[in-house]
């Protein structure tokens, strides 16, 4: 398998997805871990943005129970806002020319469709939503990759997609 450097590339003739080494679970975790790092300064910025004006979001001295619920809705739409504006990032990352996430690009490894195809971003979207069943479920969807043949999670079975070493794409 040739890994390519430009997406404008094709596979040579005889080579087949098939022939794709996939990423296992320590490779694709410790690519997570820096792309936790980035996104986690993105939204710190994002709550700090959110927070600018915003006097429920200051503890009070003296607060009551109004208050206090005031202070945990406004986490609330931070939350939202932040997996909101993180689904589209690495949505954004993964359907483009790079194919990966920052951590994953940095570790050698990218996200393609099972074929070795690029992901659109309707499908790019639809994998990090599913990686939210994946988490929901006690991490074993995340777990699936250290046992499944082809190193998937229960979010790339779900929407058909892989985690290889190297740039592919496919005719």
């Amino acid at each position: 398998m040739t890994y390519l450097n430009e997406p404008s590339q094709q596979y040579s003739r005889g080579e087949t997805a098939s022939s794709l080494q996939f990423a296992g679970f320590w490779i694709r975790g410790c690519a997570a871990l820096i792309d936790g790092v980035i996104f986690g300064i993105i939204d710190f910025a994002v709550d700090a943005a959110l927070s600018l004006g915003n006097p429920s979001s200051a503890i009070a001295d003296k607060m009551d129970s109004t208050r206090f619920a005031e202070v945990l809705s406004g986490f609330g739409t931070q939350t939202l806002v932040n997996t909101i504006l993180n689904i589209a990032m690495i949505a954004a990352l993964t359907s483009s020319s790079w194919q990966a996430t920052v951590g994953k690009r940095a570790m050698g490894i990218y996200i393609v469709r099972s074929k070795g195809a690029r992901l659109n971003l309707l499908t790019a979207g639809l994998r990090e939503v599913c990686k939210l069943v994946s988490g929901l479920i006690l991490c074993i969807g995340y777990m699936m990759v250290g046992w499944t043949k082809e190193k998937t999670g229960l979010h790339d079975l779900m929407v058909d997609t892989r985690v290889v070493y190297g740039r592919t794409v496919a005719r």
